[in-house]
């Protein structure tokens, strides 16, 4: 037994299935689940996690954990940090009405990252230096780090953008 406690194959007493998912290596021949794991920020100390079907998709998750996470701290106000599947409006609503904040990154799909991104083919734009550090592996190498002045929002909602710059991120969209 595993510690996700086999009833039969591919299903646990909780009801937890592997199941065909969309597989981001394009392997439809492969079982999958999805693994969420909430951290502390101080040392990555493991506060939270749940184990989903694979045919659930990442995108519908966050409201549970936030809630969850809400309920462990005892307070919404923490930062919650969230790969870009947060950002759909009903779980970013929802995070935001309930006193929450949210950090993430923004889809390339969304309209205001399509603009921004034109306008800088268009003007440069201002930006103001944050930090620098060192590029793991190399010597003498710095990644640096700056804001784009100005006050930028989402169209619905008036959600706060802050759009950042990487050197080495800049680096890797050229080569690429």
């Amino acid at each position: 037994m595993t510690f996700l406690e086999w009833t039969h194959p591919c299903k646990t007493k909780t009801g937890f299935k592997l199941t065909n998912g969309n597989s981001k290596d394009h392997r439809p021949d492969l079982k999958q689940l999805v693994f969420s794991l909430s951290v502390s920020s101080d040392g990555a100390v493991p506060v939270h996690h749940k184990v989903y079907s694979g045919n659930r998709t990442d995108d519908t998750t966050h409201i549970e954990t936030w809630k969850i996470l809400n309920d462990i701290t005892g307070f919404p106000h923490f930062i919650y940090v969230a790969d870009c599947k947060v950002c759909t409006s009903e779980q970013l609503d929802y995070i935001v009405r309930n006193g929450g904040r949210v950090v993430t990154t923004m889809p390339k799909t969304w309209i205001e990252y399509k603009t921004f991104i034109e306008s800088l083919r268009i003007k440069k734009k201002k930006k103001q230096y944050l930090w620098r550090r060192p590029i793991p592996g190399s010597i003498n190498e710095y990644e640096t780090f700056s804001i784009y002045t100005g006050e930028y929002s989402t169209r619905k909602k008036e959600y706060s953008l802050y759009w950042y710059h990487s050197s080495v991120k800049e680096k890797f969209d050229r080569q690429n």
